[in-house]
């Protein structure tokens, strides 16, 4: 792995602020996977604080792809715009959730800070090939994003032929924050997914909940709460 980090000098307007860009390149190179097969994939990364670009080529098992993401958003941060290979990540992940969180059994499940749009250019995990616009003002933000999955069929890359759209809404108030977000999957059962959700966290004390349902009566929810002060944690 090669990183490379420099600094570039600042745009007129953004030298009277005193802000200053970074920008930063990384290349990864793997060898052998968890199998002891040899693997060659190639990752190359670059960031500043407005533009973010992921380019990944991989080859394992005798399938090989190349992929990509990037994310521009405005200078305050009140628009953004995604496209690439991607999976969107909502409250506590009953209707959408990314891949690489923490572990179903560990402390940060499911109360961990989602990131709504989540990067995906590896082989594995749920992903979609599509774009997204997010939007933030104040305590309020939403978000709208449409793509066609991503899977690997008979040794090959895939992308399905029906889209999959879907959106969020949330609020957030001191501690607490509520959102409701909607999903519509054509390109497996057809069917549309309602939610709705709540977080609070006061001191030590963390709790969240989302209930979803579909027109056909289909309903879940889960509920969590977490507590730590010190060397407890609950």
């Amino acid at each position: 792995e090669f990183s490379i980090a420099d600094e570039l000098a600042p745009e007129h307007g953004e030298r009277r602020r005193g802000k200053r860009w970074v920008v930063r390149a990384r290349f990864t190179l793997d060898g052998i996977d968890r199998d002891g097969e040899l693997r060659d994939a190639e990752r190359v990364t670059l960031a500043s604080p407005r533009l973010r670009i992921i380019l990944r080529r991989q080859a394992a098992g005798g399938l090989s792809s190349a992929s990509g993401f990037v994310r521009a958003s405005t200078t305050n941060g009140a628009i953004a715009l995604e496209a690439g290979c991607f999976a969107p990540d909502f409250a506590e992940g009953l209707i959408a959730s990314a891949g690489g969180h923490s572990s179903v059994f560990s402390h940060g499940f499911p109360l961990e800070e989602r990131r709504l749009i989540a990067p995906n250019t590896a082989l594995y995990g749920g992903a979609l090939v599509g774009g997204a616009i997010e939007m933030r003002r104040g305590g309020f933000g939403a978000i709208i994003f449409s793509g066609r999955r991503r899977f690997v069929r008979s040794g090959r890359l895939s992308i399905g032929r029906m889209p999959v759209t879907g959106g969020r809404v949330e609020a957030r108030a001191g501690d607490v924050a509520l959102g409701a977000s909607i999903v519509k999957d054509e390109d497996g059962l057809g069917r549309l997914l309602v939610g709705a959700d709540a977080r609070t966290g006061a001191g030590p004390c963390r709790a969240g909940i989302e209930a979803a349902g579909s027109p056909d009566g289909a309903v879940a929810a889960c509920a969590a709460f977490s507590f730590r002060q010190g060397g407890t944690r609950l």
